[in-house]
């Protein structure tokens, strides 16, 4: 009886490995759950932002934009393509935004439409924004966006969920 003792340790020493990279598996999956964000912070449904009109001359893009929704809009991502072929807007236009408009200010990447981080176009206003254009331009595409409290933390949220799309040709 004492001669079969050997393969009992190797047993045990396998048990205590497998159950060792259990526990392990177990602390990084509880550590690891920590970093993913619980909710998304997202808009309400009924946020839109609609291009009215556009005017191209003299190498400066004039945007009229409507908040058709029931939400006041704080602000909105700009993007357009020089290839009509494209499917998605790539190129952000916030860098050509005209110094020289009163309705907007340049907010991270996005245009804000005052120098205040409050939510100032209410349902149903216009505004009507100037771009001073370095390429040409097939299309454009707006995301509104809002300032909304999480956490106690006022944050710049896009609107994913109402792009609005207009083909522009435009050449500088």
């Amino acid at each position: 009886m004492i001669k079969n003792k050997r393969g009992l340790s190797v047993m045990v020493s396998y048990i205590l490995l497998i159950s060792f990279a259990l526990i392990m598996a177990v602390i990084v999956f509880a550590y690891l759950k920590t970093y993913v964000p619980k909710s998304v912070v997202s808009c309400p449904d009924d946020t839109s932002l609609f291009i009215k009109d556009f005017n191209c001359s003299n190498g400066e893009l004039n945007i009229t934009l409507k908040n058709n929704g029931r939400f006041s809009i704080g602000g909105y991502f700009i993007h357009s393509a020089n290839d009509s072929t494209q499917e998605i807007a790539t190129d952000n236009m916030v860098d050509l935004l005209n110094p020289a408009g009163q309705n907007q200010t340049k907010y991270l990447s996005s245009v804000a439409f005052s120098t205040s981080t409050e939510n100032v176009l209410k349902p149903g206003e216009e505004v009507t924004n100037s771009y001073i254009l370095a390429d040409s331009i097939s299309f454009i595409e707006i995301i509104p966006a809002r300032f909304q409290t999480e956490k106690n933390r006022l944050r710049l949220v896009s609107c994913g969920g109402s792009v609005s799309k207009e083909v522009v040709s435009c050449t500088p």
